[in-house]
C-alpha cells in the first residue's frame, strides 16, 4: 500500500509555515502570498515525486500545485498586495533620493546664502 499525502494538507501545512517562514526571511506581510504558493507547489512536487516516484509526472505535478496554491491565495488578492507593497517601495526609494538630495553640502551652502531662507538655517555665530 503506496502513502500519499493529500493536497489539501499540503495547502494546510505551506500556509501555516508561510508566517513564520516569511518572519524569519523578513518578507512583507503584502508579499506573503507568494512565498505561500512556492510552498505550496514545491511541497506537491516533492511529495508527489518521493512518495511515488514510479508514477511522477513534473507536468501534472505542477499543474495540480499551481491550481491550488492560486486557489488557496486568492490571485486577485495577492495581485492587489503586491501593487501596493511595490508602490510602498517606490515611495520609500523616492523618499530616499529627495532627502539624500536636500542634505548635500552644495544645496545646504546655498540656502544658507539665499535670502528666503528659514530661522532654523539662521546659524547665530556668523
Amino acid at each position: 500500500m503506496q502513502m500519499t499525502l493529500d493536497l489539501a494538507a499540503i495547502v494546510a501545512i505551506a500556509l501555516s509555515g508561510t508566517a513564520t517562514l516569511s518572519r524569519w526571511l523578513g518578507i512583507p506581510r503584502k508579499l506573503r502570498g507568494w512565498i505561500a504558493l512556492l510552498l505550496i507547489v514545491g511541497l506537491h512536487i516533492t511529495t508527489e515525486w518521493g512518495l511515488q516516484p514510479d508514477l511522477f509526472n513534473w507536468r501534472t505535478a505542477l499543474s495540480e500545485g499551481l491550481a491550488a496554491g492560486l486557489a488557496a491565495i486568492g490571485i486577485y488578492s495577492t495581485n492587489k498586495n503586491t501593487r501596493e507593497q511595490w508602490q510602498l517601495y517606490r515611495e520609500k526609494i523616492k523618499n530616499a533620493v529627495g532627502q539624500k538630495r536636500s542634505t548635500d553640502p552644495e544645496t545646504e551652502d546655498e540656502s544658507l546664502l539665499s535670502p528666503n531662507r528659514n530661522s532654523d538655517n539662521i546659524n547665530p555665530y556668523v
